[in-house]
């Protein structure tokens, strides 16, 4: 038998994938990679037909506005129904690796929904620093310290499997498209929750778009993808708070302003 460890992204996948091999442990030792950003899109629903269907449509219509690499609505469908219907009955261990962040606390409560209590353990990488900073996420993680942490693996108990199941069921009956992590607790908000502190690091004169979804990813406490940044910087664009100048189909070359004076439309 041999043990499953679930990553949130291929980030994630790809730093635990090469720490497992540099230590010799792969082969009892497999990588399941959750590829999906939980946070942002529907979750109603999410374990039927409907729900993936619903959910998909939307990253579909997000990622083929926002970014270069094009994905299918079928391609994301497959995504999730693929790890749906993963065996974890399997593994003698299925671990979830997370932080406190939304998209890697929701993958965990997901994870009690689907896997056997008896298999389930967790290792929560918010338990380390770096200096005094507290990791937020798997891929904040060194390899060294993706090392220390693997046979640091806790069982999930009954309580808390319980609980996340019900806080899953909770979320999975909810229409928001956007939720945050805060006080230890997830929480659903307005789509439009990042719209001002865009609006915010917008000046009089035009800036790269791209630099503008940086400073807004790095100055934020939440973890969130550039593609939902740069969505919202299409809305506002869209609703003229933001004038921009350049092509929107190159959004590398697109920069952006508060509205004021003339828009440049190519």
């Amino acid at each position: 038998m041999s043990y499953l460890h679930i990553v949130n992204g291929s980030s994630a996948a790809g730093l635990l994938s090469f720490v497992l091999r540099e230590n010799k442990i792969n082969k009892e030792n497999k990588v399941c990679c959750f590829n999906d950003f939980l946070a942002v899109g529907s979750l109603y629903n999410l374990t039927t037909k409907e729900g993936i269907e619903q959910r998909s449509t939307y990253l579909y219509n997000l990622i083929n506005r926002t970014s270069r690499e094009k994905k299918s609505s079928k391609e994301i469908q497959k995504d999730l129904t693929t790890f749906y219907k993963h065996t974890f009955n399997n593994y003698e261990k299925v671990i979830v690796w997370f932080g406190e962040n939304t998209s890697e606390e929701l993958l965990k409560l997901l994870c009690c929904n689907l896997v056997k209590q008896s298999l389930l353990y967790e290792i929560n990488v918010s338990s380390e620093k770096i200096e005094e900073y507290k990791l937020r996420a798997v891929p904040e993680c060194s390899p060294e310290i993706v090392k220390q942490l693997l046979p640091k693996a806790i069982k999930i108990s009954k309580n808390e499997y319980e609980d996340n199941n019900k806080e899953w069921n909770k979320i999975n009956q909810s229409k928001s498209l956007l939720r945050i992590y805060q006080a230890k607790k997830i929480e659903s908000v307005q789509e439009d929750y990042f719209d001002k502190s865009i609006l915010e690091e917008c000046k009089n004169e035009y800036t790269l778009l791209l630099k503008i979804t940086g400073q807004v990813m790095g100055k934020n406490k939440q973890l969130i993808t550039d593609t939902f940044i740069i969505y919202r910087i299409l809305y506002l664009i869209e609703t003229n708070q933001l004038a921009f100048l350049g092509n929107l189909k190159n959004i590398r070359e697109v920069k952006i302003k508060i509205t004021g004076g003339n828009t440049v439309y190519n």
